[in-house]
């Protein structure tokens, strides 16, 4: 008996040495634009996959590109974290707390539910990226649509602990958009192309100083 249970405890380790190896070998052949270059757990790549099965493609609009979610984000997803709120006993949670009561979790998941409501009607409805060679507008990230004008561009990033890829202005504040769009590879290939372009045209004293800083 205890020879069986070492066994499998051995086995589990095994495997799951392989999984990480194998995991990391996988993320590291995606390359550094791929969606899934960021995932480090199970849930981001759940997350990636959804993103990657059920691709949009980009539209126009007002002569803009715009490109959205993918479709297997935008239903998946919801459906997802409903489930999770469902079938998740957040009871200890309120408990921790000093929420005895069984209303507790049942507000507690109200709170939530009402986010995820919200959530969900932003990413169905609202959020997109628009540009052309000259603006760039995102929506449904903050309550406003926030809006850059791409000859101060520098480069684009995928943002270390965030699910977002940020772009850097010379002289215009960071813009943070969505790390799961349709289009994704052409629409940071056509990013650096443009912040390639500003670095080449654009003579050093007319550069800020926090560029120059590299700020």
């Amino acid at each position: 008996m205890i020879g069986d249970t070492l066994l499998l405890a051995v086995c589990g380790i095994g495997a799951s040495v392989l999984l990480t190896i194998a995991f990391r070998l996988w993320k590291k052949s995606k390359g550094e634009t791929s969606v899934f270059a960021q995932d480090d757990s199970l849930e981001d790549v759940g997350l990636s996959v959804l993103s990657a099965a059920f691709p949009s493609r980009a539209t126009t609009e007002d002569f803009r590109t715009v490109l959205r979610p993918p479709w297997g984000l935008r239903i998946g997803g919801p459906i997802l974290a409903a489930l999770m709120l469902i079938y998740v006993d957040l009871t200890p949670l309120t408990e921790s707390v000093g929420w005895a009561l069984p209303e507790g979790a049942r507000i507690l998941k109200l709170a939530i539910g009402a986010g995820l409501a919200y959530s969900t009607a932003m990413l169905l409805f609202v959020q997109r990226v628009a540009y052309d060679r000259r603006e760039i507008r995102s929506y449904g990230i903050d309550p406003r649509p926030q809006t850059r004008q791409l000859s101060g561009l520098t480069g684009i990033e995928m943002h270390p602990n965030r699910p977002a890829l940020v772009l850097s202005f010379a002289d215009q504040p960071h813009l943070y958009i969505p790390k799961y769009l349709s289009a994704r590879e052409t629409f940071i290939a056509e990013m650096r192309a443009i912040a390639a372009q500003n670095a080449h045209a654009a003579p050093d004293h007319h550069r800020s100083l926090r560029y120059r800083m590299g700020l």
